[in-house]
């Protein structure tokens, strides 16, 4: 059983960025790992930032997740960005 329930245009460019952002972060660390960079401090320095942009994923999907999630118990939840909503799912 799912039920999708809209959100706010905001909210969802907001963690859709995070969501990118995250993403392209995790690839040049992975491109890093496979060069000479890996030990460097460009290296460390991306990663810390990869971990900020985490932290702040993590808790605009939680704000998110907090504000609309319906009554009841649901299993898991995933976010449609072309449609601005999010789909819990039982």
């Amino acid at each position: 059983m799912t039920k999708a329930v809209p959100i706010s245009i905001e909210e969802s460019e907001n963690v859709e960025r995070l969501f990118t952002k995250y993403n392209s972060y995790m690839s040049m660390l992975d491109y890093f790992a496979g060069s000479n960079v890996a030990h460097s401090d460009l290296y460390n320095k991306k990663w810390d930032e990869t971990a900020q942009i985490l932290m702040e994923l993590d808790k605009a999907k939680r704000d998110v997740e907090l504000k609309y999630k319906p009554e009841g118990d649901w299993d898991s939840y995933e976010f449609d960005f072309d449609k601005h909503q999010v789909v819990f799912k039982k």
